[in-house]
């Protein structure tokens, strides 16, 4: 790891992938790392258990930090089922929705709600881990109207 101090850890975990990021207090990207390790090879739901086997790998002083957690870990098949944030959305209701909760070795994890939009009758569009990233472009990008413009509030 580098010498720059780590903050905090952003995890996308999909069906097929894993994916960390370390980043610090400027919230920029220290060190990242990928593991073809996805939620469904976790054996016996122990998502605890592997992350910190995926963890303890990479990272010294994981044990401190807290982790925020996208994609497909918040899903039925995942750690835990989090309910999807409707559009119109915005990173702040993504907020509100995150389901929260201390990882056993002490630190706080957030997992971040996906996002669901309703196009025609029963017909919907997801977005699992996508929608992180690009509220994280927006972001970058300093375009602020840009979350209500990609969400369906148009």
């Amino acid at each position: 790891m580098n010498e720059v101090q780590v903050s905090y850890l952003v995890v996308d975990w999909g069906s097929t992938n894993f994916r960390a990021f370390a980043m610090d207090n400027t919230n920029q990207l220290v060190e990242s790392k990928e593991a073809p390790l996805g939620l469904l090879q976790v054996q016996d739901g122990k998502f605890a258990e592997t992350l910190e086997t995926l963890l303890a790998a990479w990272l010294t002083d994981y044990k401190t930090l807290p982790i925020f957690m996208a994609g497909m870990i918040g899903s039925l098949k995942g750690w835990v089922n989090v309910d999807y944030v409707q559009t119109p959305a915005g990173a702040h209701d993504l907020v509100k929705k995150a389901h929260r909760f201390a990882l056993p070795w002490g630190p706080e994890a957030v997992i971040l709600p996906c996002v669901c939009h309703n196009y025609e009758g029963d017909n919907y569009d997801v977005m699992r881990g996508e929608e992180v990233q690009i509220f994280g472009l927006a972001n970058v990008l300093q375009m602020d109207d840009f979350n209500a413009i990609l969400l369906g509030d148009t």
